[in-house]
C-alpha cells in the first residue's frame, strides 16, 4: 500500500477516530478497539478496504442523519492497523502508543492468536490501568505530539 494512503488514513483517524479500551462487565474483560464515525460512508469504506473491520450504521433520530461507524476490534487486525498508522498520527499519537502497549502487554493474545484464558489478578489490574489511561487521553485536551517533519522557526 502506498504511504500516502496510510498518511490519509492516519489524518482521518486523527480527526474523527477514537481509540478505546472498555471494560465489558458481562464477560469480565477489557475490549480494545478503534472507532471512526462519519455521516458519509465513502471514507469509512476506504478504511475498511485498507485495514478490515466492519461498518455499522446508527439510525437517524429526529432530524439527525444516520451515523456510520467503522470499527476494528479483532486483536491481530487492531495491532496491524495501529502499527501501520502510528508513524503518521499527530493528535492520536499517544493513544496509539498506549494501545500498542496494551496489545503487546500483560495477558496479550497476539501474535499467538485468540483463545481465552483466565488472566492473573496482576494482569487484569494492569489492563484496567491501561483502560483508565486511555479514558484520560480521550478527555478533551489530551496530549498531542508535534509532527516529525515540522520546521523550527
Amino acid at each position: 500500500m502506498a504511504a500516502t494512503q496510510y498518511a490519509w488514513a492516519a489524518g482521518f483517524v486523527d480527526g474523527e477516530g477514537c481509540f478505546s479500551i472498555n471494560y465489558h462487565r458481562p464477560t469480565n474483560h477489557h475490549r480494545p478497539g478503534l472507532f471512526v464515525s462519519q455521516i458519509e460512508s465513502p471514507p469509512l469504506e476506504i478504511l475498511k478496504d485498507l485495514f478490515g473491520g466492519s461498518i455499522n450504521c446508527t439510525p437517524a433520530r429526529g432530524r439527525q442523519r444516520p451515523l456510520m461507524t467503522w470499527q476494528i476490534t479483532n486483536w491481530a487486525d487492531l495491532v496491524n492497523t495501529v502499527e501501520t498508522l502510528q508513524p503518521y498520527l499527530v493528535v492520536k499519537a499517544a493513544h496509539a502508543e498506549l494501545m500498542l502497549a496494551y496489545l503487546h502487554g500483560p495477558g496479550r493474545r497476539y501474535p499467538n492468536g485468540g483463545g481465552r484464558r483466565k488472566l492473573s489478578d496482576a494482569d487484569f489490574a494492569a489492563r484496567g490501568e491501561f483502560a483508565e489511561q486511555m479514558t484520560k487521553l480521550n478527555r478533551r485536551g489530551g496530549p498531542a505530539r508535534e509532527p516529525s517533519n515540522s520546521r523550527s522557526t
